[in-house]
């Protein structure tokens, strides 16, 4: 059996084979080209939607800054009251100090104040309870307990118990939840839009705006002290130098 194999040869003119490189070459630059216009083209459009995106989050931001401009004070006063008013942290020496800042506006007289455990009262808000006795006349400690519901930090009187220990003077004993709550882990992307508060958020936040603060916290303002039916204020008196004798 006999291979049998056939050549053919391609005959080309001169001119022709003279043609065959450029027309390789121009056609593969122009696929190189169409690639490269391509990637290009992709590249600018992505470029065009971040500087889009940039533009907004500029205009966002300016706005954000005109807003914080015009609100700054107000924003802080607001941010202090509410944080007084829910710390982040276990309150029970902050309401301590306001019950026995308060007791002293009303003359009344605290002793036994303890602070007990804490407590979960649902989600992220726990509460710890403190113990005491208020000791006064009968008004006045009643005027004191009211007191309590509207000072920071927010708390929730329990297990009253009102009893005559003479006949001018009472004594109450009772617990206070004093609440608290971790501030939030996250915030919003610095180039969202301010959200404005809404009517309810804005009532609550003039409400804890509202209540007395402790001593320490109200900077700029001094405690005023009740006085007695009748009593008459006492004026200073110019001491005597002792070296002049």
């Amino acid at each position: 059996m006999a291979l049998i194999t056939t050549e053919r040869s391609v005959n080309l003119s001169p001119n022709l084979r003279i043609l065959l490189v450029p027309v390789a070459g121009v056609i593969v630059l122009v696929m190189l080209s169409f690639f490269v216009m391509r990637e290009m083209v992709n590249r600018i459009s992505l470029t065009r939607l971040k500087v889009n995106r940039s533009l907004k989050d500029v205009k966002v931001l300016q706005q954000k800054q005109i807003f914080l401009q015009e609100v700054t004070d107000q924003t802080q006063v607001q941010s202090e009251a509410a944080t007084l008013a829910l710390p982040e942290r276990n309150p029970a020496l902050l309401a301590m100090a306001q019950l026995r800042n308060l007791a002293e506006r009303h003359f009344v007289s605290l002793e036994n104040v303890a602070a007990g455990g804490e407590e979960k009262s649902g989600g992220e808000v726990a509460t710890v309870v403190i113990s005491f006795d208020a000791i006064g006349r009968l008004d006045r400690v009643l005027d004191f307990l009211a007191s309590i519901q509207k000072s920071a930090p927010l708390a929730r009187l329990d297990n009253v118990k009102i009893a005559q220990q003479s006949q001018e003077t009472s004594i109450v004993t009772a617990n206070l939840k004093a609440f608290w709550a971790p501030f939030p882990q996250q915030i919003p992307a610095i180039t969202e839009p301010v959200k404005q508060l809404t009517q309810e958020e804005e009532e609550v936040l003039s409400q804890l705006m509202q209540l007395m603060l402790p001593p320490f916290f109200a900077a700029g303002q001094l405690p005023t002290t009740p006085s007695l039916p009748g009593a008459q204020p006492q004026v200073p008196s110019i001491r005597t130098n002792p070296f002049t004798f």
